[in-house]
């Protein structure tokens, strides 16, 4: 008997996909002496190689099938997906490994204000951020961390359309979003500077 676990990629375009295969029994022959197990892999289900503790790795997102055979060419009766506890197949495991959205993050201009005098440090923005896999996913909300000019990261909700990012200056901000894998994705605003307000007194 086998079963096995699949780990997704993290980020999409990736390739750290991975499947770890385990023996829950028949490991041994009757004698005692170990198996010699090797493994195949789609699209080369015909060239088995040792694979240690069993794990695959380095897979790009899609289907793959893979064999397992000890030295005479058996193959386990019963495979498992981890968790279950109905075998799913009794010769070739198949699996899909799957990849999150792409992250992305862009400035939403309709909630950015620049300053509204000099050195007012006022300005506002609020950001757009899809995809990746979030730190927390609810129906109306998703949580990101963000990185303001290379500062402590804080967390981002996207609800309401995104928290209001305040205080800033007037120049080039930059915006890093981390997702819980470790995915980024970044982009910038310029804030304007404020009007300088000078005022003329007449005499008189």
């Amino acid at each position: 008997k086998v079963k096995f676990k699949v780990e997704d990629v993290k980020c999409n375009g990736e390739k750290d996909g991975k499947i770890k295969i385990t023996h829950t029994d028949g490991l041994n022959y009757l004698s005692g002496t170990r198996r010699k197990l090797t493994y195949a892999i789609s699209p080369r289900l015909d060239r088995f190689l040792e694979k240690p503790d069993g794990v695959i790795d380095s897979l790009a997102p899609g289907r793959y099938f893979v064999i397992v055979q000890d030295e005479n060419g058996c193959r386990p009766h019963e495979i498992y997906k981890e968790g279950e506890l109905t075998p799913i197949a009794d010769d070739v495991i198949e699996f899909i490994v799957n990849e999150p959205e792409p992250l992305s993050v862009s400035v939403n201009p309709e909630y950015t204000e620049h300053e509204s005098c000099v050195d007012a440090k006022d300005g506002k923005t609020r950001l757009r951020v899809f995809g990746g896999t979030p730190f927390v996913r609810t129906s109306n909300d998703n949580e990101y961390e963000l990185v303001i000019d290379g500062k402590a990261p804080i967390r981002y909700h996207t609800r309401d359309n995104g928290d209001l990012i305040g205080n800033l200056t007037a120049g080039e901000h930059t915006f890093r979003i981390i997702d819980k894998n470790g995915c980024e994705a970044e982009t910038a605003v310029t804030i304007d500077p404020g009007s300088e307000v000078k005022l003329k007194l007449s005499a008189g």
